[in-house]
């Protein structure tokens, strides 16, 4: 089975964007792909930016044309600590960036910097914050 298709049944509602040199545009729709780019040059005003956690992305909105998705990332590198990032702060970063990009009108999605959600002995805590992370609409 491929992604696409386990997504879909997933009911989950993303939109599937694939493509680069090993990809052709066959086999996107072969996959179920929403949209295919033959390079990431060519990928950008068809798909997304993904912006990390530094940035303000209601103000990197009024910059790029609607027609770019862009995927906001919360500081998921913290979320093994407490001290670094609590669950109340995850909270208030998901609501924040959920509120001022829902109020700028662009199309975006909540993310994560998903690279380091697995720390020897910090499972829980992360678990807990991936927890309160997808309440809010995370993926």
């Amino acid at each position: 089975m491929f992604l696409a298709s386990a997504i879909r049944e997933a009911g989950l509602a993303v939109k599937i964007f694939v493509g680069g040199a090993p990809i052709t545009h066959e086999f996107a729709k072969e996959i179920g792909a929403d949209a295919y780019s033959p390079d990431a040059g060519s990928a950008v005003d068809t798909a997304m930016i993904s912006l990390g956690s530094s940035r303000l992305l209601w103000e990197d909105a009024a910059l790029l044309p609607k027609s770019t998705v862009l995927y906001g990332n919360l500081p998921t590198k913290q979320f093994y600590s407490d001290e670094l990032c609590s669950v109340a702060k995850v909270r208030q970063l998901s609501d924040t960036l959920l509120q001022r990009m829902r109020a700028s009108g662009h199309p975006f999605i909540l993310g994560s910097e998903c690279d380091i959600l697995s720390v020897p002995g910090s499972e829980q805590t992360i678990k807990r914050k991936v927890e309160e992370f997808l309440k809010k609409g995370g993926r």
